[in-house]
Order: C-alpha cells, then sequence, then structure tokens
C-alpha cells in the first residue's frame, strides 16, 4: 500500500483485564476492535468514561497485552503487529514510529526538563547540538521559561509537567501520535497553542489518535471519531480493581525484521535493546 495509506490499523482486537483485588475475575473491555487511522487523519476515540478508551492507546503503545487480533504499525518500509512484538521491537517503534502523550509525566528525579525533552532525539543518534536547539524551540513554543529548563520537572505545576510531557513527544517529530487528554491540565491560552500544534502536525502528514473528554476540543482537532461503545462488552473497564497488563514477547513473523541473538534490526535504527519500560 501506498504511504498515504493507512499507517495504523485494528484488526479484531479483544481485550479483557484480571482484576487481582476481586479473586481473580476476567473482565471483557470490548472485542473485534477494528479502525485504521491514516497519514494526515486525526481520528478520536469516544465513548463514556471507564470504557476503555486510554487502554486501547496503551496497547497500541505496548504497554498493554491484546487478546485476540491485530494492531499493525507501518512505517520505514516495515509493518509491525504489535500484539506478537519482540520487546527489541516496541521499544524501535517508541523510538521512531509512535509518540505517546500520556495523561501523566513520570520522569525520573533531577533530570532537568531540557535533557528530558531532548532523550528522544538523543536515542536516535541526533547531534546534541541539533537535538538541543530542536528541544529549545518546542519548550519555547509551549512557553515553559527558560529558568526551568535546568530544573526537574518533578518541581513543576500540573500544567507545566503536561507541557514537558507534549513537548518531549513533539520534539521527537513521530509519524503517528497517541494523544491521552493531552490539554486536561492546560489554561485556555496554552490549550490554544496545543491545539495549534496537532493542526500543524496533522497538514504535515502525521497521524493523530486521541481520547478527548471536552467535545468542543474534540470536534475542533478530530475529523473523524471511533466509537468504543460499538465494541464494548461491559459498561464497567479495568479502573475497578488491579490489572493484569503483561506484554506479549514472540518475534514478529515478518520478513522486514531481522531477529538475532534476543536484539532486532529495522530499517532506520541499530539493534533494540529486549527492554520495555
Amino acid at each position: 500500500m501506498e504511504e498515504t495509506g493507512w499507517v495504523l490499523r485494528l484488526e479484531a482486537v479483544a481485550k479483557s483485564f484480571t482484576l487481582h483485588t476481586q479473586g481473580g475475575a476476567s473482565l471483557t473491555v470490548f472485542r473485534n476492535l477494528t479502525f485504521e487511522v491514516r497519514r494526515g487523519e486525526s481520528v478520536a476515540l469516544t465513548g463514556p468514561s471507564g470504557i476503555g478508551k486510554s487502554s486501547i492507546l496503551r496497547m497500541i503503545y505496548g504497554n498493554y497485552a491484546a487478546d485476540r487480533g491485530r494492531i499493525l504499525v507501518r512505517n520505514r518500509g516495515a509493518v509491525v503487529d504489535v500484539t506478537k512484538a519482540s520487546a527489541a521491537s516496541v521499544l524501535w517503534l517508541r523510538r521512531w514510529t509512535l509518540g505517546y502523550v500520556s495523561q501523566f509525566l513520570r520522569v525520573i528525579p533531577r533530570v532537568p526538563a531540557l535533557q528530558i525533552v531532548m532523550e528522544p532525539l538523543l536515542e536516535r543518534g541526533v547531534d546534541a547540538g541539533r537535538a538541543r536547539e530542536r528541544a529549545e524551540a518546542v519548550l519555547h513554543r509551549l512557553q515553559i521559561p527558560e529558568r526551568l529548563w535546568s530544573l526537574s520537572p518533578t518541581t513543576f505545576s500540573g500544567g507545566e509537567q503536561q507541557r514537558v510531557n507534549i513537548a518531549r513527544v513533539w520534539a521527537g517529530d513521530y509519524p503517528v501520535l497517541l494523544l491521552d487528554e493531552p490539554t486536561a491540565s492546560l489554561d485556555p491560552g496554552n490549550r490554544e497553542i496545543v491545539v495549534e500544534l496537532i493542526g500543524q502536525a496533522r497538514e504535515s502528514g502525521t497521524a493523530l489518535l486521541g481520547v478527548y473528554h471536552d467535545p468542543e476540543l474534540r470536534g475542533r482537532i478530530a475529523e473523524r471519531t471511533v466509537d468504543v461503545g460499538a465494541f464494548a462488552t461491559s459498561a464497567t473497564s479495568e479502573e475497578g480493581g488491579e490489572t493484569d497488563g503483561s506484554f506479549h514477547t514472540e518475534a514478529i513473523p515478518d520478513k522486514t525484521l531481522d531477529h538475532a541473538g534476543g536484539s532486532c534490526s529495522l530499517p532506520g535504527g541499530g539493534p533494540g535493546n529486549a527492554w520495555v519500560p
């Protein structure tokens, strides 16, 4: 398929959670989840709170394992099925293809905000000077004061942490962006900046899949919606108890991937470490 076609495709995906605090009961959240996102398209997941929208983003990113189905990600000459991907292949996707803005910024204490934003570029082998220039430009755009760049975001307000989270992903210039309530902690002015960034990313060909609880914001950002409720099997989500979110670790049976010695070699990057955070 041409590069203008889909870059993210879910086929008959099912997901359940094991509730360890409720005697190991299994809760099926959705079945037969099927949709795709094309290059330059912005799609929003919709449905009642707790139905599993954020869980879908986490499955695509490799944090949650799917029970059945396929999650296909296309980039740099390879198609990766996340449901069967090795840890090294998931790492490759995160380095080169999938940018994920989560609701919360989790960082190592004492690491400066500027370093956090530069990190995705440094991991790709980008020159430190160029990485710093790109990171500074995005931090300026998101109105993070320079006096904060040398400080750890653990000392920041919720809105400042969210903007660092966004800056880190935008500095990476990923082909696919997963956005989980990216403006939830932002004031109106910074929210408008993020809306502009999302629009510019879509115009440049980025595929975006997001969760936005604000209908007005969703209407401005997304050109199409996917109703998760159409695939739901329960009105209750994984939020009801401690869950099991294990990883798939099978090697990907794709001829574009070269597995050897527990690592993988993929287009655009060297061997990946067999590690998934």
